[in-house]
């Protein structure tokens, strides 16, 4: 666990590829989800969604 500043932000990923729209109207089967701390290279491991 780590302490995160009220400042924090986070970016998300689908599939690899950072999510630049909050909504999707893309209806894949198979989808990953990760994020990661703004300003870091650390990506969380992927969670897929069906």
């Amino acid at each position: 666990s780590c302490t995160l500043t009220d400042r924090a932000t986070f970016i998300w990923y689908r599939n690899s590829q950072p999510l630049t729209e909050r909504r999707d109207r893309n209806n894949e089967l198979l989808l990953q989800y990760s994020c990661a701390l703004h300003g870091h290279t650390y990506i969380s491991p992927a969670v897929q969604l069906n």
